[in-house]
């Protein structure tokens, strides 16, 4: 067994396997996961996310707006843990 750092593929892959479920749970709880039928996550051009859902929500920007700072305080609360 070794530790893995951010300096590892497989430990950047999982910082952002962590970070995407992160961002998920904050987009279900900011839309409301009784709105949401489908989140597909597709790995984009370079280091980009492209991120496409369906559900009977309007499809706005504000909503993955909304989610950072929901991101933000899960995250810090991971940590206090």
């Amino acid at each position: 067994m070794e530790f893995l750092t951010a300096a590892d593929k497989p430990g950047i892959q999982t910082y952002r396997r962590s970070v995407l479920l992160i961002l998920l749970k904050a987009f279900y709880e900011v839309v409301g996961a009784e709105h949401i039928r489908k989140v597909s996550v597709e790995y984009a051009i370079a280091n980009g996310l492209f991120i496409e859902s369906d559900g009977d929500f309007e499809r706005r920007r504000s909503w993955w707006t909304k989610s950072g700072p929901k991101c933000r305080s899960m995250w810090q609360q991971s940590f206090r843990s």
